[in-house]
């Protein structure tokens, strides 16, 4: 089946001291993909998020998977990786979150996450708490668009809004029904 991209726009604090943001138009594929989860143990399926802004040269890459490790609570983990090659703001200092919004410019819900665990640069790990797994998968359904707010390393700030559409809106239910979590 070929892949159809969404919209997406990458917001960027024009400077510290001003409230205006910058906006750079982009594009989304939303797709599910089998990810290994360790030696001798059979593949799961993954919802694999793709975001680029080519004004920007910014690529961002979300992995959300299914938790196969009952000693940690959390029922999935969210694995955000930025790519940014000569972006002048130093890279990704700080992921904020991700919020489940009705439309592009909304406020929006907050997906329930741990703190961010920075992996390496540019790459940041969530876990879904499991006590709060029915919220998260009701705005993951339910709402049409997401965002990431996060910081640069000079402390201007970004936010990466993105939309599900109907693509997103499959690639969801096929991994959510995978996962035994309806469909």
């Amino acid at each position: 089946m070929p892949t159809v991209s969404q919209a997406a726009t990458l917001y960027e604090e024009k400077s510290r001291r001003a409230q205006q943001f910058q906006n750079f138009p982009g594009s989304v594929v939303w797709r599910t993909e089998n990810v290994s989860v360790g030696p001798g143990r059979a593949p799961d399926l993954a919802l694999r998020i793709e975001v680029e802004i080519p004004d920007r040269k910014m690529s961002v890459s979300l992995l959300l998977r299914r938790n196969m490790d009952a000693s940690f609570p959390a029922s999935h983990t969210l694995e955000i990786q930025f790519n940014s090659p000569g972006d002048p703001f130093g890279g990704i200092s700080n992921v904020r979150g991700m919020r489940a919004k009705n439309a592009e410019a909304a406020n929006g819900s907050v997906l329930i996450l741990s703190e961010p665990e920075k992996i390496k640069e540019g790459d940041i790990l969530f876990a879904l708490p499991d006590t709060q797994l029915e919220q998260n998968i009701q705005l993951l359904r339910e709402r049409p668009w997401f965002d990431i707010a996060f910081f640069y390393n000079n402390g201007r700030r970004g936010v990466l809004a993105f939309e599900k559409g109907t693509p997103g809106e499959r690639a969801i239910n096929d991994a959510l029904a995978a996962w035994g979590q309806g469909g």
